[in-house]
């Protein structure tokens, strides 16, 4: 009889013992096997904001800045992608750079910064190439159209007489046709602060993510026809401010996510509606999307949420956008929200890259669709 209640105790013991471990490895990032840290690249103090891929997938370049004995140093940094050395620094902008964006022939890097101006670099010589117009506000994102012509450029912060009690201020958004130098679109009547553009891939619809700034924090998600700039249509749903939208390859699908969201929406633009959610880690928030070449699979990478007690730190995941399940989520580093800098997706998918405070990780992907 004791033997049996024993026995019992143990199997009870077994069960829960199970089942907590279960609960730990469920909230813990997950074990790499498709992700394997390949090298890392030191920046020099430069805290980094942004970071995108070469088409060709030779380049790698991203925006930071490092404090100076006259305020900031506000560089682009330009490395080889395999061998991982530096090509060289675009210096010229004062400002923050919050986003950058090749041209398709990898010859072009477009930057907005919050020096409210927006650069064309030419690649090859490290010279500034052109610069697009006048922006009352601070740019926040840029994006080209496939073909190169067109750059999206969104923006916040312009105040505008009268209206000095708007602390966010106006947004911007307008659309540039970079091969003739002069404005095509001027989308900025819309009452919507630009923190996310993207141009699908076939040209045709500009996204641009945000929040309105007439009416609360809720994000805005809308959607316009580039040749006419007619209003199309708008994607509702959430919460808080859209940091991020991707395009997936087929230019079907949209992914974005907010500030306030524990999700990571997929949108199917033949019917403007949701079809699915992906759950962001609890203690996280997502500032970062990425498609794969294939749109198989979808990388995130998260920022700590400060309200949490105890945060997702440095982590990036890799989503199979099929079965909206979660393959494998890494732990990169420590970091606080306001150092979180972008991710991006190589152009063959081998590479997933995260730059995180000063460092730059470069993540080989294992068997990539």
């Amino acid at each position: 009889m004791q033997a049996r209640k024993s026995f019992r105790c143990a199997a009870a013991v077994f069960v829960l013992v199970v089942y907590f471990a279960a609960a730990s490895a469920d909230d813990a990032p997950r074990q790499s096997h498709q992700l394997q840290l390949s090298q890392t690249l030191q920046v020099e103090s430069y805290q980094l904001h942004s970071l995108v891929f070469s088409p060709d997938g030779k380049i790698l370049a991203a925006g930071g800045w490092k404090s100076a004995n006259n305020g900031r140093d506000i560089a682009i940094k330009l490395w080889d992608v395999r061998s991982g050395g530096l090509i060289r620094t675009l210096s010229g902008h004062t400002g923050l750079v919050n986003s950058l964006a090749f041209s398709p022939n990898s010859r072009i890097l477009a930057s907005g910064s919050n020096d409210k101006t927006v650069n064309l670099w030419d690649v090859s010589s490290g010279e500034i190439k052109g610069r697009l117009g006048e922006f009352a506000g601070e740019i926040a994102a840029v994006d080209f159209s496939t073909d190169g012509r067109l750059l999206a450029i969104g923006g916040y912060g312009a105040r505008i007489p009268g209206n000095e009690r708007n602390r966010i201020g106006f947004g911007e958004l307008k659309l540039w046709d970079v091969e003739l130098g002069k404005l095509k679109l001027d989308l900025t009547d819309h009452p919507m602060v630009a923190y996310a553009v993207a141009i699908s891939p076939d040209g045709e619809t500009l996204v641009a993510g945000g929040r309105s700034h007439t009416s609360g924090p809720a994000g805005l998600l809308q959607a316009w026809n580039v040749s006419t700039g007619k209003w199309k249509f708008s994607l509702d749903g959430h919460r808080g401010l859209v940091h991020c939208v991707a395009f997936a390859p087929d230019g079907d699908t949209l992914a974005s996510a907010s500030d306030k969201d524990a999700l990571i929406r997929m949108w199917d633009l033949k019917t403007a509606k949701q079809k699915t959610t992906l759950t962001v880690p609890d203690g996280a928030r997502c500032r970062a999307i990425a498609y794969f070449p294939s749109g198989k699979m979808v990388a995130t990478g998260y920022a700590v949420d400060r309200s949490k007690p105890r945060g997702v730190k440095g982590d990036i995941a890799i989503w199979n956008t099929a079965s909206q399940l979660e393959i494998e989520r890494v732990s990169v580093s420590e970091y606080s929200f306001a150092t979180f800098g972008s991710l991006a997706v190589s152009p063959n998918g081998a590479i997933v890259a995260c730059s995180v405070g000063q460092e730059i990780s470069l993540w080989k992907v294992a068997g990539a669709p």
